[in-house]
């Protein structure tokens, strides 16, 4: 068996902003994002692929259209492709969350 050129491993800490985007990853955009209470992020579609938002600390409110969900910290929800969503922090301590959605 022939050895194959082994890709390079891409690492970037996590940090409020864009954490990967092309040209780090070719089919990935992921973010950190940090909201008082009573922030929100506004309406936007997730396009042709799904995201994932994993809460890190707080609780989200994660709305699909209209229909709240509530997604506290250590959980993860999955949003599938196009689909309008927005999240809030209706609570009362900071929320901190990372996005990872995939596109085509």
């Amino acid at each position: 068996m022939q050895a194959q050129n082994t890709p390079k491993l891409k690492i970037t800490r996590i940090q409020e902003g864009s954490l990967a985007k092309p040209p780090l990853t070719t089919s990935l955009k992921a973010g950190c994002v940090v909201l008082s209470p009573g922030q929100t992020v506004p309406a936007h579609f997730t396009g042709d692929g799904d995201e994932a938002l994993i809460v890190l600390e707080g609780t989200a409110t994660v709305f699909l259209g209209e229909s709240p969900n509530e997604v506290p910290a250590g959980s993860a929800a999955f949003i599938p492709p196009r689909t309008e969503h927005r999240v809030a922090n209706n609570g009362q301590a900071q929320l901190k969350y990372v996005y990872v959605a995939a596109f085509k």
